[in-house]
């Protein structure tokens, strides 16, 4: 009879267990379906003119709409954006932009273990294609829940857009100083020039500038501009993206 009734209590324990079991898997699935279905579509950034309009908060405290596309009056293709800005933005902000699929598995994973470590959010690891995410639908809120919809948005940015788009995309979101955003723009206000007709030296401070415009603003911290332009060229010439001639050419341009 003792038998019996653990083989009785066991089974019931079992049954306890899957019930539990089925539950929460059933609770995890039904809270990844929604939290799927509430990221926005993307098709529509593939056409020229995507109908996606971003509202930027201006240093006075204005909304100012930025449309995504050629609405934009300052939007320009990638054909149109010199390619030492390119080459500039893509070594600063992510040099292993041509060969990820929207986010860099080691650096994600050292990110997640030291937020944790210090139980708060400290370190982004943003590749590319994330910081274009999080310009088109996210807001700058610090959390690992946001930035998992980042890395999941990024990775269907991957399988939906070339490397070009997604490049053409970002160049011409980005911020670049107080209401400045996009190349176009950020060419004219720092340097009076089109996006087409950078330098190697402009290219590279506004590559430097752009992890945080207020900061790095060359008219409002020159000496800490000028540092990382100086230290982003030396990586380009050093890692053979640029010949010495034209890294030789943008000292002169920089002067003493």
């Amino acid at each position: 009879m003792g038998v019996f009734r653990l083989g009785g209590c066991l089974t019931r324990i079992v049954k306890t267990f899957l019930v539990l079991f089925l539950i929460v898997f059933g609770t995890i699935v039904g809270a990844l379906s929604l939290w799927w279905l509430t990221l926005p579509p993307l098709q529509n950034l593939v056409a020229a003119d995507t109908g996606l309009v971003l509202e930027r908060t201006t240093p006075s405290g204005a909304t100012l709409a930025v449309p995504v596309g050629v609405r934009n009056r300052d939007w320009v293709s990638l054909r149109a954006i010199s390619p030492y800005l390119v080459t500039a933005v893509v070594a600063a902000e992510d040099d292993a932009f041509f060969q990820h699929e929207g986010f860099d598995l080691v650096q994600l994973r050292e990110s997640v273990e030291a937020n944790l470590k210090s139980e708060r959010y400290r370190r982004g690891a943003s590749t590319l294609t994330m910081q274009l995410a999080r310009n088109l639908y996210l807001g700058r809120e610090k959390t690992l829940w946001r930035k998992a919809r980042e890395v999941l948005l990024a990775w269907r940015l991957e399988h939906l857009l070339t490397k070009r788009r997604i490049l053409e995309l970002y160049l011409n979101v980005a911020e670049w100083g107080p209401g400045v955003f996009g190349a176009q723009a950020a060419a004219r206000y720092h340097f009076g020039v089109g996006a087409a007709d950078l330098s190697l030296a402009q290219a590279a401070l506004l590559a430097a500038i752009l992890p945080s415009p207020i900061r790095f603003d060359p008219r409002r911290a020159p000496n800490t501009a000028r540092s990382k332009q100086l230290y982003l060229l030396e990586r380009l010439v050093r890692e053979k993206k640029v010949s010495p001639g034209d890294y030789e050419g943008a000292l002169a341009e920089i002067g003493p």
